[in-house]
This record gives structure tokens, C-alpha cells and sequence, in this order.
């Protein structure tokens, strides 16, 4: 996980810059900005049309667990861990 402040892409390491577009798109309540928060990567071969998880913008959290504690609401996410995916829906 490479650690960042949120809404300050300088913070973001040089190699990793190639992702920011794909944060900007993501709805993040603007009280968060200014925060830490952790970019953890994972690459790998996915099928043309598939996605390595789930597709589209989500909290994650296990079937009636608290893991990940996030929430949407309003299009904006509070807390958690925050999956994005470049594959649409």
C-alpha cells in the first residue's frame, strides 16, 4: 500500500501517476481531502470484457462482516476501503 493525501496528486510517488485519472473520477467527500489515505495496486491477466474482482465502484465488505466499514451514500464514499475497476459495468 503506498500511502497518499487525498486530493494532492504531488503526493502521489512519480511511477504511480498513471493511476490519478482514474482517482479523480472516484466521488470522495470533500472532508476526507487532506487525509491519508493507502493506493494498494494489483495488476494481473484479465480476460477482455472481465474484471480481477468485482466490476464497477464499490465499498468492500464480506457478507454480514464489518470488514472494510465503508459506505456509499448520495454517490460519495465515507470511510472503508474503496475498490475501483476500469472495466465498466
Amino acid at each position: 500500500m503506498i500511502p497518499f493525501i487525498i486530493g494532492e496528486k504531488a503526493s502521489i510517488p512519480f511511477e504511480f501517476l498513471h493511476y490519478y485519472p482514474m482517482l479523480e473520477k472516484c466521488f470522495i467527500d470533500k472532508n476526507q481531502f487532506g487525509k491519508i489515505g493507502y493506493l494498494s495496486i494489483y495488476e494481473s491477466f484479465v480476460s477482455v470484457g472481465t474484471s480481477h474482482r468485482y466490476g464497477g465502484i464499490h465499498t468492500e465488505k464480506r457478507f454480514n462482516a464489518g470488514w472494510g466499514k465503508g459506505i456509499m451514500k448520495d454517490n460519495l464514499l465515507f470511510g472503508g476501503v474503496f475498490m475501483a475497476s476500469n472495466v465498466s459495468d
